[in-house]
């Protein structure tokens, strides 16, 4: 992947280095010497490299990157606990209804569920093969090459002791969500037709069409004795198990609904501030904060936040030992990562520079390449970023 060098003080790319490795980036800096302060993000190769080719110049790790690298462990953090979150008793009141069993399910085609279900069956396959691998003592960058995955996801399968799974998307409220007991009564006592379903519910109030009524009915269909699926439609069995009737519902299907939300949205509820959430966040917070891990990690959170806004180098080092002494694996992994890296850090705290040009630059360069349709040399890109300044 090419990567751009631009200048600090004039913003201009100075050159187009044709790959990432520590090597390429060496072997740049000895050619260009002089070279005083060079900005970088969290990558080993870039601290390699540039500890090869500019050993003099100081190197300064980006703000953003690492904000980014706290909000990445705070999400392993909370994916590592959600079977503990959902166990928390306002989830559970939130999960009591079953996923299968509302009036909601009509929004969503068969089709679409049996494609979310090999999805889901594929997901399931690479968290098996990551905890195999793992169990075999493999490194995280060892399992991420043989699996072909981000080792952000082979780190997320390897903290996890339970697979993790997607939350359910909150679902709008519907006319219909009154008269779904009434609709699985009538259903239940052998009442299958539309007409009659939509009927009887009218009889109740209901206002609405017939049409949510038949979305509502295509679901429960296949598990019909004499059902025959219409041409081009999955079989019964490839249907059947998403329209389970409530009174049918397993224990292991209500156990994993719940409207909390998933780690990468739940994790801002430990880095914003109050005023910035709203009455409904705050609830979330207080909720996931009764776990003394989550408690405790929003409060260093916090406390990183604001040692890097306001540019406090003297707090790194408290910082570090009380993260490291907090018993979370993923903020003391997080740690022991900030202390080797403890000067860069501190210069990210003690100097102006930043990553900001350079990723100004980055965006412009996947801009060429896209126009170019992945056609362009990389001669021809490298005459194109420089010349287009």
């Amino acid at each position: 992947m090419a990567r751009s060098s631009p200048d600090g003080e004039t913003h201009a790319v100075i050159d187009l280095l044709p790959d990432r490795t520590a090597e390429t980036v060496a072997a740049w800096l000895r050619a260009h010497p002089g070279i005083e302060v060079v900005t970088r993000d969290r990558s080993t190769e870039y601290a390699r490299g540039v500890g090869l080719g500019a050993p003099d110049a100081v190197q300064v790790a980006d703000r953003w990157h690492i904000l980014v690298n706290l909000r990445e462990a705070l999400e392993r953090m909370l994916g590592r606990l959600r079977p503990h979150l959902l166990a928390l008793p306002a989830a559970v009141e939130q999960a009591a209804a079953p996923l299968v069993s509302t009036g909601r399910d009509r929004r969503r085609g068969t089709q679409d569920q049996a494609r979310q279900q090999a999805g889901r069956a594929q997901r399931y396959a690479r968290y098996a093969d990551v905890k195999r691998l793992q169990a075999d003592g493999q490194a995280i960058i060892q399992i991420a090459r043989e699996l072909n995955m981000s080792r952000q996801t082979v780190r997320k399968y390897m903290a996890s002791a339970v697979f993790p799974e997607y939350p359910q998307p909150r679902q709008q409220a519907s006319k219909l969500d009154p008269y779904v007991t009434l609709l699985q009564a009538h259903w239940d006592a052998g009442c299958h037709g539309n007409h009659p379903l939509w009927e009887a519910i009218r009889t109740a109030g209901y206002p609405g069409s017939i049409r949510a009524v038949v979305q509502w009915t295509m679901l429960r269909r296949p598990l019909l004795p004499d059902y025959r699926p219409p041409p081009g439609r999955p079989p019964a069995r490839e249907v059947a198990q998403f329209a389970v009737p409530a009174a049918h519902a397993q224990p292991h299907q209500q156990a994993t609904t719940s409207d909390l939300p998933g780690s990468r949205q739940l994790v801002w509820l430990l880095l914003l501030h109050t005023d910035q959430l709203d009455e409904t966040k705050q609830q979330q917070r207080a909720l996931v904060c009764t776990l003394s891990e989550v408690a405790v990690a929003r409060d260093l959170a916090q406390q990183f936040r604001l040692m890097v806004r306001d540019r406090k180098p003297e707090a790194l080092a408290p910082w570090i030992q009380a993260s490291q002494a907090s018993g979370i694996g993923e903020l003391k992994t997080f740690a022991d990562g900030l202390q080797r890296e403890q000067a860069v850090i501190r210069a990210a705290l003690e100097l102006p520079y930043s990553n900001g040009v350079t990723e100004g630059h980055v965006h412009r360069l996947k801009m060429i390449k896209r126009t170019a349709y992945g056609r362009a040399s990389f001669k021809l890109l490298r005459q194109r970023v420089l010349a287009s300044l």
